[in-house]
């Protein structure tokens, strides 16, 4: 019986270029860029329907920006400290929080004061999660697979 060579891909994940232990994360971030996609969308038009300004709307997605910039900037030094696996799960714990904090709380009763606090803190939230991501495919893929 020979030996498989290391360079050789044992599954179809692997042929594809996915490294098996990071398989779940693909879909979940696909997941939460659909998720963030999709309500940018409509977002904007459904807090002018419910009475708030157009230069408060567009305070709301300034303020959300802001803040997913600064957790991107954090997400790599952040991974470096505590792992990014820690980082993924933290910035998935902070966009669901957030995100209900800012449905139940903000949007429901039309609290604008609310509603720009949970979507800025929510902000911080996607970046973790998906350049935890990014850090951890770095970190755990073999040298051989990066480039794929």
């Amino acid at each position: 019986m020979t030996a498989r060579p290391d360079s050789a891909p044992s599954s179809i994940l692997e042929r594809l270029g996915i490294y098996p232990p990071l398989t779940w994360g693909f879909p979940a971030v696909l997941l939460l860029m659909c998720a963030c996609g999709v309500e940018s969308g409509f977002l904007s038009a459904y807090l002018a329907g419910k009475g708030i300004s157009a230069s408060a709307v567009a305070l709301v997605f300034t303020v959300y920006g802001v803040t997913a910039t600064f957790a991107s900037w954090l997400s790599g030094a952040l991974s470096d400290l505590w792992g990014p696996k820690r980082i993924m799960f933290m910035g998935l714990a902070i966009w669901l929080v957030f995100h209900a904090a800012f449905l139940l709380l903000g949007v429901a009763p039309g609290n604008y004061p609310l509603i720009l606090l949970f979507y800025a803190m929510r902000g911080f939230g996607y970046p973790l999660f998906a350049y935890g991501f990014l850090v951890w495919i770095t970190v755990a893929t073999p040298a051989r697979s990066l480039g794929t």
